[in-house]
């Protein structure tokens, strides 16, 4: 009897353990979008532009002192965030029923649609998270049921496209 009580409590304990482990994957996805906002914005404010690229992104959070690799690498799997620069310098977006919005290697501008993805982190689906985290240009991380099987993306969620 002792045995068994023993079992249920420590599998009743790696039940709340992998839970809270899966809370803390999800909240750190979420912190790190977050931050990443934060030094867009801190970068619009400095340069008056949006970052036209990874490199001028990288210059500026090098001049703050930030740790690079640690703001755009998963803690999980060690892949790195994707970035709106990186995916697609130049490219296109359209908001579901909405008017699309075009960016040259330039940047971004102050016009683009406030949903526009500038970040957000594929493999999250394969840690078992229930949700898929998005940072949108306006600053907000959206969250997104994760895709069905056989599906790479989302529901509701389209990245921008390279033009």
């Amino acid at each position: 009897m002792a045995l068994v009580l023993l079992s249920a409590a420590t599998l009743a304990a790696l039940f709340i353990y992998g839970s809270r482990r899966g809370h803390q994957r999800r909240d750190t996805a979420k912190s790190q979008l977050k931050q990443l906002g934060v030094y867009v914005a801190l970068y619009e404010s400095t340069y008056k532009a949006y970052p036209p690229d990874a490199t001028s992104f990288s210059r500026m959070l090098r001049e703050v002192g930030t740790d690079e690799r640690a703001l755009f690498e998963c803690p999980e799997c060690k892949g790195r965030l994707d970035v709106l620069w990186q995916v697609a310098p130049s490219g296109r977006w359209a908001p579901p029923g909405g008017t699309p919005y075009t960016w040259t290697e330039a940047g971004i501008t102050g016009a683009a649609p406030p949903d526009l993805p500038i970040a957000w982190h594929l493999c999250r689906r394969e840690h078992g998270d229930p949700d898929f985290p998005v940072l949108c240009f306006q600053g907000r991380v959206d969250v997104f049921a994760p895709p069905p099987p056989g599906q790479k993306l989302p529901a509701g969620f389209t990245p921008p496209s390279r033009k």
